[in-house]
């Protein structure tokens, strides 16, 4: 039976990380600016890692985030037809959608863990001990 090395295949979440760090690349290209050392060693590495084990899907979103909507404009729509500008625009839009989910996700389960903390607190000892709490 041959050798299969499929193990070592990135996981999605270090592929994200790998297309993000040559987003990061991108940007820092078009802002006419040199990307950190990190940032290269992340898009070259497949895993997405770098010696500062700084995560370029956080940085790319901070630095995105910072941006005024003029300059998120003329960086990611001021040319249709160049597919880094569209590749950087899925990826933020996709991102904002994504943020947006987990927010609201951590909003339910504070509010869940608020309500539930409101009920035991009308609860007697006896009756949290026949709850098995």
């Amino acid at each position: 039976m041959p050798c299969n090395s499929d193990y070592a295949n990135p996981t999605e979440r270090e592929s994200r990380r790998v297309n993000a760090a040559a987003l990061l690349l991108v940007v820092y290209k078009r802002l006419n600016t040199k990307a950190p050392s990190w940032i290269y060693d992340s898009a070259r590495n497949i895993y997405g890692e770098n010696k500062e084990d700084k995560d370029p899907v956080q940085h790319l979103c901070d630095l995105l985030s910072d941006m005024s909507k003029d300059e998120i404009d003329k960086l990611m729509y001021s040319n249709s037809k160049d597919k880094d500008q569209r590749a950087l625009a899925n990826w933020w839009e996709q991102h904002q959608k994504d943020d947006a989910k987990r927010l609201k996700l951590e909003q339910e389960q504070k509010e869940r863990k608020k309500l539930k903390k409101q009920a035991l607190s009308k609860l007697s000892s006896e009756e949290k001990k026949a709850l098995g709490l």
